[in-house]
């Protein structure tokens, strides 16, 4: 769990950096956000297995 987030959190960072900081670029931002869907997606879908298997 703590890795997706990580990888989440190293994801978001330099979309934030180089699209809103350093220059707007509005394609880093939306591929950041695109990113972003995906790594919450994985982290939810990866705590809701945890939690199945912890039941069985």
């Amino acid at each position: 769990m703590s890795i997706a987030v990580a990888k989440w959190i190293g994801t978001l960072a330099p979309a934030i950096l180089f699209g809103v900081v350093e220059m707007f670029n509005i394609y880093i931002i939306i591929t950041g956000i695109v990113c972003s869907i995906f790594d919450i997606l994985y982290i939810v879908l990866l705590h809701n297995k945890k939690k199945e298997n912890r039941k069985t």
